[in-house]
């Protein structure tokens, strides 16, 4: 979701929790993942961000196939 309501929502958590979140793993980063002009977009480092995390749930569901 490209919306911190919406994600919040989603994730059973206030809107402060998703931002303070993302504000904890860009400062562990040391990057800016998403950008707010004039709407909330993913950067070059979320989309990498984004892609490695969907990756890592693709092979996470192979190994469980594997392993059953």
């Amino acid at each position: 979701e490209l919306s911190y309501s919406k994600a919040a929502k989603k994730a059973y958590v206030t809107q402060q929790c998703v931002s303070n979140h993302i504000q904890r793993l860009e400062k562990e980063l040391n990057t800016k993942l998403f950008s707010k002009n004039p709407y909330i977009q993913l950067t070059e480092a979320g989309k990498i961000l984004y892609n490695a995390v969907k990756n890592m749930e693709i092979e996470r569901f192979i190994i469980q196939s594997l392993l059953s």
